[in-house]
């Protein structure tokens, strides 16, 4: 792609004569001893680096796109115990480049178990809320998972709030134990991929945690507490393309200055 505007061609000829000319495209050529030397005259500076922006934005698209939910509000539910903690007790992170394959990554705080009066409460569910779009069958794998967690189970059609369920289990004493659930400072990395682009609805997630005050009786489902924060990359990567398009173009016109 040529970001360069009409330049000027200086021409020296066999006796030493020096012509100048235009040329609508950047040429060097040699002919009957004639030989001709283009000097282009840049873009302004500002429309280089609107056009390096909308490259970058456009580069950085194509990369994966990270969101980070924090959790601690509760969705009210007939059936589950009305318990709200003083304070967020998990991030849930989702990155996808095409919204089809997924990898989630979610983290308990180290003060769960405190929060929840406890240090056997623990998150035993995650609902995905895609209006009962199921993810592809075998494609929820574990990738990481800290004590307690070794497996991940897809219930498919959960309809609580419409989406789809992911049961935590260590595979030996059951989803139901202290085992299977991600208590205070563990963490669960899985994937999971749909046949189309799928949208989280709103509220996008929800927790399931078991063990409130000690009882296992005791259960409550709870959505993020704050819109979704994306991960600055993105921003980063433009404005460092930005400094460094202003930091070259300060150089060339010092240095041009000094040719002159």
């Amino acid at each position: 792609m040529d970001y360069c505007r009409r330049g000027t061609s200086t021409i020296d000829s066999p006796n030493g004569d020096k012509r100048r000319l235009h040329d609508e495209a950047p040429t060097t050529a040699e002919n009957g001893g004639f030989k001709v030397r283009m000097h282009l005259q840049p873009l302004p500076v500002l429309k280089k680096m609107a056009i390096a922006a909308v490259m970058l934005l456009t580069c950085a698209g194509a990369h994966a796109q990270t969101t980070i939910y924090t959790f601690g509000s509760q969705l009210g539910n007939p059936s589950s115990t009305t318990y709200q903690p003083a304070d967020t007790f998990a991030a849930l992170s989702v990155t996808s480049t095409d919204g089809m394959h997924y990898i989630f990554d979610l983290q308990a705080t180290s003060s769960l178990g405190a929060l929840f009066g406890s240090p056997d409460a623990g998150i035993r569910l995650v609902l995905f809320n895609t209006s009962n779009v199921d993810p592809v069958a075998g494609s929820v794998h574990l990738l990481s998972g800290t004590q307690g967690v070794s497996n991940i189970f897809h219930s498919p059609g959960d309809t609580l709030v419409g989406g789809v369920t992911f049961d935590f289990t260590d595979g030996w004493y059951g989803a139901n134990s202290a085992n299977g659930r991600l208590n205070s400072g563990e963490r669960a990395i899985w994937e999971a991929s749909f046949s189309a682009p799928t949208n989280f609805v709103v509220p996008p997630f929800a927790l399931k945690v078991f063990g409130i005050n000690g009882s296992d009786s005791n259960f409550a489902w709870y959505v993020p507490t704050v819109s979704a924060v994306p991960e600055p990359e993105t921003y980063g990567m433009l404005l460092a393309g930005l400094g460094m398009l202003g930091f070259a173009a300060r150089r060339r016109k010092m240095r041009d200055a000094a040719a002159a």
